[in-house]
């Protein structure tokens, strides 16, 4: 048997022969001697190190394993270091839960990694992944790469957003792993940064879950104008009653009436003005508010305002406007038949247009077929009248007599006046006139004044006053016209040497009508001579 230290070399064939029933057997540390018969296998009589141990190359120690008790008399297997255990070195197998130096972490359960921040070898490659050994100015240290950070102890280097990962390589917090990394719902996306597929960059400040995506109860996290409520199964993000979600479900968008502004935009087909208000040419109907550019057209429709701007070929105009250029932009304007109103939503038809209760017409006048003038109204130009009326004189219409006419109403034809036969108020001819025979006119009796706007009734002619034509009755004391005299206090007959017309049978009496060569006259017949004033035939 040969010495050697403190005891045999185990395991040497031939030597290092032990007693194992001769009391302490003279092993080295940490070895000892196996019996005959043993249960762990080992050969008897030998030398043996313990289970926690491992003979080293010249079978003179035995070196402590990874995770046995160590000091300065029981050194380490080779590739680990004593930390009151040993413990891996950095490049060294981790595998079956070894433990690492402090320095070094178990990466992937199989090989140690040295940390970030913690001392390298040069040209080392046992830093942890994504991360290289290179010199902070003093010395050489582990450091994660440019698009990493490394996480709280130290042992991983976490991709940031938009950095490729796996399950080898974890996102930063705050981000979630879709082939590059996203960041969640309710952190920041400021800088471009990209959200997961479930949320969108809010503002370009904020990611938020969008509509119709599961949300965490109680979220604050949905995107504007949505609350996290249960559909029935799960939690989800919607949009409020007054909002619709666009396309992408990024968005609440306001509907029309809703409050709006650069961070809430309207639905589309309407435009943001305080409120959203719909834009021209789509639907207004249940009460909705268009543009103040536009109008809401029978109810339905909002339609461009005469005067505003418009589209090339655009059909959006109100009624009987047209889209055309006033020589420096395009705009909306009522056609020739037409004048806008006061507030530029509607053409309002001018007199003798067609019209009905969708085309008004125009102030002062009203709708029967084509647009009339009203009573008091100016029809020069030869302007119609409503039928209840006339164009008196060709500049004004005036309401006819048996029309009915407002209280106080000055707008009666002339010498007719507005008051009441005991029901509704109507306009009648003075007492000294007569209505003709369609009402357009009060003619003066006999014996009234007349001139050329206020002519004579029938059978009478106008000479300051109007005066009975021969062959009508002068009775009552009617006054004959000039040429005529009142015969028999009856009939006006015309006087001799006055015109008469062929075959007249109205001369005085004995006096007939004919030619002395000129003009037709009445003359007293041979037996009779004429008066002194024309008026009688006496027998000579």
């Amino acid at each position: 048997m040969t010495i050697i230290g403190e005891g045999i070399r185990p395991e040497i064939k031939e030597q290092g022969e032990c007693v194992s029933t001769s009391g302490t057997p003279n092993c080295i540390g940490n070895a000892e001697c196996p019996a005959t018969g043993n249960t762990e296998g080992k050969t008897p009589n030998k030398c043996t190190c313990n289970d926690e141990y491992t003979a080293n190359d010249d079978k003179t120690m035995c070196e402590a394993k990874v995770g046995t008790p160590c000091d300065d008399s029981t050194p380490c297997v080779s590739g680990s270091t004593c930390d009151t255990t040993c413990k891996v070195n950095a490049g060294q197998s981790c595998a079956g839960g070894l433990t690492c130096v402090t320095t070094a972490t178990c990466e992937g359960g199989t090989t140690c990694k040295i940390k970030d921040g913690q001392t390298c070898p040069a040209d080392s490659t046992d830093c942890i992944a994504h991360a290289t050994c290179h010199s902070d100015g003093s010395s050489l240290e582990c450091t994660c790469g440019a698009d990493y950070t490394v996480n709280g102890d130290s042992t991983q280097c976490e991709a940031k957003v938009g950095t490729p990962c796996d399950d080898s390589t974890p996102c930063v917090a705050g981000s979630t792993c879709d082939t590059t990394c996203k960041v969640n719902a309710g952190q920041s996306c400021a800088g471009g940064l990209t959200c997961v597929t479930t949320a969108t960059c809010e503002g370009g400040t904020t990611c938020k879950i969008k509509d119709g995506q599961t949300c965490p109860a109680d979220s604050t996290d949905c995107i504007a104008h949505a609350t996290c409520h249960s559909d029935g199964s799960s939690l989800e993000c919607t949009c409020g009653a007054d909002y619709t979600v666009n396309g992408d479900s990024t968005q609440c968008e306001a509907k029309v009436g809703t409050p709006c502004d650069d961070s809430t935009p309207c639905v589309s087909g309407s435009t943001c003005d305080t409120t959203c208000k719909v834009n021209a040419g789509q639907s207004c109907a249940g009460g909705l508010t268009c543009v103040t550019t536009a109008t809401c057209e029978g109810g339905t429709t909002c339609k461009i305002k005469d005067g505003q701007t418009c589209p090339a070929d655009s059909t959006d105009c109100i009624a009987h406007a047209t889209c055309h250029s006033d020589g420096s932009s395009l705009e909306c304007t009522c056609g020739a038949d037409y004048t806008v109103n006061g507030d530029s939503t509607q053409c309002e038809a001018k007199v003798g247009t067609p019209c009905d209760d969708s085309t008004p017409c125009v102030s002062g006048s009203t709708c029967d077929t084509t647009c009339k003038v009203n009573a008091g109204q100016s029809c020069v130009g030869g302007l119609t009248c409503v039928t209840t009326a006339t164009c008196e004189g060709g500049t004004t219409c005036k309401i006819k007599d048996g029309q009915t006419c407002p209280a106080d109403s000055t707008d009666c034809i002339a010498h007719a006046t507005c008051h009441s036969d005991g029901s509704p108020l109507e306009c009648t001819c003075g007492a000294d006139y007569t209505v003709n025979g369609d009402s357009t006119q009060c003619e003066a009796k006999v014996g009234t004044p007349c001139d050329d706007s206020t002519p004579c009734v029938a059978g009478s002619t106008c000479d300051t006053t109007c005066k009975v034509n021969a062959g009508q009755s002068c009775a009552g004391g009617l006054t004959c016209v000039t040429t005529a005299t009142c015969e028999g206090g009856t009939a006006c007959k015309i006087k001799d040497g006055q015109t008469c017309p062929a075959d007249s049978t109205d001369c005085i009496a004995h006096a007939t009508c004919h030619s002395d060569g000129s003009p037709l006259e009445c003359t007293c017949g041979a037996d009779y001579t004429v008066n002194g004033d024309s008026t009688q035939c006496d027998v000579e």
